[in-house]
């Protein structure tokens, strides 16, 4: 029986949610030829009031038998049968009004519904995806669903990315390249991303640094409220010329930055995955991160850890990583290795099986 299964696709063009969206599309597009996906795209604002009034108004008159919302912004009232991806809590947990450009007044009012809609949200959905174990527990946890109810479909990294893995040599490894004299973060500058801190440590390492390299820090994230705090204060410092800010890049220049940095540097407190860490091992590039849990399950021993709340610890970590050439070397090898248990062709085919399972409850 042929079965219509639609994709919210409102946010498909974003980075971090639309890059999920787009791979699980092409995916499911590729392996399954019984049913038939629909990528939805109507012109409904995502976390607004239309969103719950006119969006179930909408799709009604839509022929679905099941949809798909990648991410936690959905109709509480969804007419049809759904299942929600939960990527993360983490703004269940970070509840300050530094979390938001918005007035504290107004933000308060927001992170209530946000809320109440995962809440009875995660009631009303037949499944729901995690992208991680981690993820899975803080959702049982916090929205007190039945573990049941809940799937770990991890997620993959891009084809494009994927290739340049096959392109690393042995060569590669062994010989670095004269230019790598950079820490490379990449993603938004959340205060949960604890980037502050981050600067913090560099600022100490770059004064106590006693190697030939000269490191630079260089964070890719688009140019957004977050990232202009960061930047002023960086300016009065008086570090504009060590810690650069790139803004957004493309596919093609991320892997050029991971190709030629020193390490990719995540110092979270905390992610629902780590997809940026698993983008550097493609790319050959070691990673260094946060001693958080959801980054010791998916990136397990391909990473070095550190403390994220200890300035000194990350640092200290730094340093290693600029010292140890072999330190540097067996990440690379690792981290090829560890990519092997993550692709969007399992993500789709673990999701398929979660579909299949619904259109009867």
């Amino acid at each position: 029986m042929l079965n219509i299964v639609a994709i919210d696709g409102r946010l498909i063009n974003q980075t971090g949610v639309g890059r999920y969206t787009r791979n699980l599309y092409a995916g499911l597009n590729k392996i399954d030829k019984k049913n038939k996906y629909l990528l939805l795209k109507p012109k409904i604002a995502w976390h607004s009031l239309s969103e719950q009034i006119i969006f179930p108004l909408w799709l009604l008159s839509q022929k679905i038998d099941l949809i798909h919302f990648p991410y936690f912004s959905f109709p509480l009232l969804c007419p049809k049968k759904f299942v929600v991806t939960i990527h993360d809590l983490i703004p269940w947990h970070f509840k300050t009004g530094k979390a938001s450009a918005l007035p504290v007044w107004l933000y308060s009012i927001k992170h209530f519904f946000y809320k109440q809609l995962l809440y009875w949200g995660a009631r009303r959905a037949k499944k729901i995806v995690a992208v991680s174990q981690y993820t899975k527990k803080e959702i049982i946890k916090c929205l007190k669903v039945k573990p049941e109810k809940v799937s770990v479909i991890y997620e993959g990294v891009d084809e494009k990315i994927l290739n340049t893995k096959n392109q690393i040599s042995k060569k590669h490894i062994k010989n670095e390249k004269s230019n790598n004299k950079y820490f490379l973060y990449v993603g938004n500058a959340y205060p949960h991303k604890n980037l502050e801190r981050l600067i913090n440590a560099f600022i100490e390492f770059f004064n106590h640094h006693s190697s030939s390299i000269t490191p630079k820090l260089i964070l890719v994230g688009p140019d957004d409220f977050f990232y202009k705090k960061l930047k002023l204060k960086v300016k009065q410092l008086g570090l504009h010329n060590r810690v650069i800010f790139y803004g957004s890049a493309s596919d093609e220049q991320l892997i050029g930055l991971y190709k030629n940095a020193l390490a990719f540097i995540s110092p979270s407190l905390m992610e629902g995955f780590g997809l940026p860490g698993l983008e550097a091992m493609a790319c050959g590039c070691p990673v260094v991160c946060s001693k958080i849990e959801v980054f010791k399950e998916i990136y397990g021993e391909a990473a070095l850890f550190f403390d994220p709340k200890d300035k000194e610890d990350i640092k200290n970590k730094m340093q290693e990583i600029i010292n140890s050439k072999e330190k540097r070397q067996k990440l690379v090898k690792k981290g090829l290795i560890q990519l092997n248990k993550y692709s969007w062709k399992k993500c789709a085919q673990q999701t398929l099986k979660i579909y299949e399972s619904s259109f009867s409850l």
